[in-house]
């Protein structure tokens, strides 16, 4: 499965009024993002995102946890890039925007051994979408 990443903003940021983002819209706006010890081919992707759109990230503090990140947007710590799959969990108060930008797409894999006929998998397969 693939998603995109978008913005996540506290509801009265003023970056709201804008349907759909670029990125260097965000200007010197503090930034909550993983940390690139957790994903370091990844923070290189945004990294050179960031650059060829001339945004020079203010990353104030880094973070593992989506939860986490979203409880810092909520408390106007910082805005943050999420999988938009965040959007189903969020807490009120924050809101999400779409961004025209080259970011990676998240992708998400899942594997099992088809000869497993556990109704656990079973269950869980008849709730993801499959691609061959």
């Amino acid at each position: 499965m693939r998603e995109k990443y978008v913005l996540a903003l506290p509801a009265n940021h003023k970056l709201c009024a804008h349907s759909s983002l670029k990125l260097g819209m965000i200007g010197d706006e503090a930034l909550v993002l993983f940390p690139r010890t957790r994903h370091p081919q990844l923070r290189d992707c945004f990294d050179e995102c960031f650059q060829l759109s001339g945004l020079n990230p203010n990353i104030i503090q880094e973070i593992v946890s989506k939860h986490t990140t979203l409880a810092l947007v909520k408390a106007g710590i910082g805005l943050a890039f999420v999988p938009e799959s965040c959007i189903i969990y969020s807490p009120p108060g924050v809101e999400f925007r779409h961004l025209d930008s080259n970011l990676p797409d998240v992708e998400i894999f899942a594997f099992w051994r088809p000869e497993n006929d556990s109704p656990l998998i079973k269950n869980f397969l008849d709730l993801i979408p499959i691609e061959n």
